[in-house]
């Protein structure tokens, strides 16, 4: 068999194309939701949100979080727990936004308690926010659940 220039366009054709193929369907089965449902709305607002960050840059280090066999629990500092209110919990799972848990609207005390069911398992980013002497406070930590 002889291997000309016409089989070798063909062929060259034929790979392109099944190669073309196949990346489309897998580019079509991928995951593509955004972070947020109101994305473009909160980058609208990023002024806001950096000076929220900013403000609670000096909270960074004052939730300590710990894990057991059944559990999550996180502890909160003194100062946020007597000035704060309206706390809001997110554990955001990036691979998977059906898997995300959020605990909202919860009074704050020493600790909240989860059960490891509810949350999914890998890299969560913990994102707290709450309410203290009427202005917003926003916390990022990212945490790894067995």
């Amino acid at each position: 068999m002889k291997f000309d220039w016409g089989k070798g366009i063909l062929l060259f054709f034929v790979v392109f194309l099944t190669l073309a193929t196949i990346f489309i369907v897998f580019s079509l089965r991928q995951n593509n939701d955004l972070v947020t449902d109101d994305y473009y709305e909160q980058g609208a607002d990023y002024t806001n949100q950096m000076e929220t960050n900013q403000r609670s840059a000096i909270y960074a280090d004052s939730l300590i979080f710990s894990q057991n066999q059944q559990t999550v629990t996180i502890v909160f500092c003194p100062d946020i727990v007597a000035g704060g209110k309206e706390l809001t919990l997110h554990f955001y799972y990036a691979p998977d936004k059906q898997k995300d848990y959020i605990l909202q609207n919860t009074s704050i005390s020493d600790s909240v308690v989860i059960s490891k069911k509810l949350l999914a398992h890998g890299r969560n980013i913990l994102k707290t926010s709450w309410k203290m002497r009427e202005r917003d406070y926003y916390l990022e930590k990212t945490i790894f659940i067995d």
